[in-house]
């Protein structure tokens, strides 16, 4: 089984996949359970190695277009997406890049359109600076042990 990469490696890349998953968790209105849902969401992505349909429902049931974002960076549509991530084709790496970029900017494809969330979370960052210190520190307590 081939080990797969820190989903939190670098400082550039952690920032901005904690920024693409505030964003979201702000535009779900969910709140800290939103926020950790998809942030648990991603780091089962990362520890698996590679993307499941379980993981891609439990974003979309908190407000993140998964199968829509991969789907439309691919070119191809939902269930053609679908039966990838059912067959395993889906690695943790391009998920987690693909979904994050998607999250951010938005995407327009075959499968419809995603709205892009970057910025959500610092027009609401009053509420959410508190949440998204204690998100920082609780995943990097998850991820060293």
């Amino acid at each position: 089984m081939q080990k797969p990469s820190r989903f939190w490696y670098g400082r550039s890349k952690r920032h901005t996949n904690h920024a693409a998953i505030g964003d979201a968790a702000a535009a779900s209105g969910k709140g800290t359970q939103g926020l950790s849902q998809i942030g648990e969401a991603f780091g089962a992505i990362q520890v698996a190695g590679r993307l499941s349909l379980s993981e891609i429902n439990r974003l979309q049931s908190n407000g993140v277009p998964a199968l829509t974002i991969l789907a439309n960076e691919a070119g191809v549509a939902a269930d053609t997406m679908r039966d990838q991530i059912s067959s395993g084709a889906i690695t943790a790496d391009k998920a987690i890049a693909t979904l994050v970029k998607g999250m951010q900017d938005g995407t327009s494809g075959v499968a419809g359109q995603t709205a892009a969330m970057a910025g959500i979370m610092e027009k609401t960052r009053d509420t959410w600076t508190g949440t998204m210190d204690q998100f920082k520190s609780g995943i990097s307590y998850t991820m060293l042990t």
